[in-house]
Formats: structure tokens, C-alpha cells, sequence
């Protein structure tokens, strides 16, 4: 079926040319600060989360509503500030753009740490028993939810890459998501390990000294 006029006038303005700019080599140096976030997001992705293994787990636990609202809302706020970043909202600022690298650098050395101590019994959901126990070694010695820790940090970083400052709103959103699952996680831990008790005394739950 043949495209009428409109169609064709729309497919050359938007679509070509959208995508030709995208390839230019001088667009793409005009927006290194996206570009250097997509690099990290995948690298987030890939060595923190290997993968997509995280979002097929299959096992199923308590607070499912937490969970994917959580997911969701992450890759919300890394597309807005990949959208807001490539207009851009606001003017590029290397020590805001430097600091937010230093950032997500924290946030993918803690989430990579955190899961390398949990090994095979991480999940993204809420779940306690059979092969499950209780990790107390490493980062775990000092923060009780350092996969959190991280995220949040990621939270942090990402809208400052792209100098996205409307979109550091996200953190508190994260945190408020976060706290009630961290809540339910440790009454779970409490009623399954009787030790429970004792680590959290000794431990913080997001950051030491601080929370």
C-alpha cells in the first residue's frame, strides 16, 4: 500500500533525519555525556546484574509490587535522562558530568561486590528457605542491603551524567520504594534466622553511620 504524501513528507523529516544525525560522528562528540552514560548503563547491566538473568528469574516471593516497581521506575529514570540528556534540558557541566561518572563507578563497584558475595542466592524477589542462607561476609559485615546501596547511588549518578537535574526526583522515589521492601526483607530474615537480630545491631541497613 503505497504511502500518501503526508506519510512520506513525515518519514523524511523525522525518521531520516533523526536517524542520519544519530550517525553523524560530529552529533554524536556534540553529545558524548549520553554516549558515556549508555556505555555505563550497559556496563551496569552486563558485570553488576549479568545480564538480563535477573529479570527472568522464574522463583516467585513476597512484596511482587515493590519489585517490579522498582524495576520499572530504574529504567524510567535512565531513559529520561537519556532523552533529557540528547536535547539537552540544560547546558553540559564537566564537574556535575564528573562527579555523576565517579558515582555510578561507586554504584557498579558496591551492586557488583553485593552480588559477588551472594553468588546463587541472589533474586530480585523477596524469598527465604530451602538453599537460602544467611550472608554475613564481605560488604555484608557492614550494610545489611548493599544491592540497594548501590542502586541508589546509580539513582544518584544518573541524572547528574547528563546534567538531568529534574530527574535526581527519582532518588527519593527509589528510596521510599526500597525502604518498605528493606522492611519486610528483614522481618523475614528476623522470623527465618534467629541470629538475624544481632546482625542488624551490628550492621547499617543502607549506608554506615548514616542509615
Amino acid at each position: 500500500m503505497p504511502l500518501a504524501a503526508w506519510q512520506r513528507d513525515l518519514w523524511d523529516r523525522v525518521v531520516l533525519r533523526t536517524v542520519a544525525s544519530v550517525n553523524s560522528a560530529a552529533v554524536l562528540a556534540s553529545h558524548w555525556p549520553v554516549v558515556v552514560l549508555f556505555c555505563w548503563l550497559w556496563f551496569h547491566r552486563l558485570v553488576v546484574h549479568r545480564g538480563f538473568s535477573d529479570l527472568l528469574d522464574l522463583r516467585h516471593g513476597t512484596s511482587p509490587f515493590t519489585t517490579w516497581a522498582v524495576v520499572i521506575e530504574t529504567v524510567t529514570v535512565a531513559t529520561v535522562c537519556l532523552v533529557a540528556g540528547w536535547v539537552p534540558l540544560h547546558p553540559y557541566v564537566l564537574p556535575v558530568i564528573i562527579a555523576g561518572n565517579v558515582l555510578i563507578g561507586m554504584a557498579c563497584v558496591v551492586g557488583y561486590s553485593a552480588r559477588r558475595t551472594l553468588g546463587k542466592h541472589f533474586s530480585i524477589h523477596l524469598t527465604t528457605g530451602g538453599e537460602h542462607e544467611l550472608v554475613t561476609a564481605g560488604i555484608y559485615g557492614h550494610v545489611r542491603h548493599p544491592v540497594y546501596t548501590g542502586d541508589l547511588l546509580f539513582h544518584l549518578a544518573v541524572p547528574l551524567m547528563t546534567c538531568t537535574y529534574e530527574a535526581l526526583l527519582f532518588a527519593p522515589i527509589y528510596f521510599l520504594l526500597i525502604r518498605q521492601r528493606m522492611i519486610t526483607e528483614e522481618k523475614m530474615l528476623s522470623a527465618q534466622y534467629p541470629d538475624y537480630a544481632a546482625y542488624m545491631k551490628r550492621t547499617a541497613r543502607l549506608i554506615p553511620g548514616v542509615y
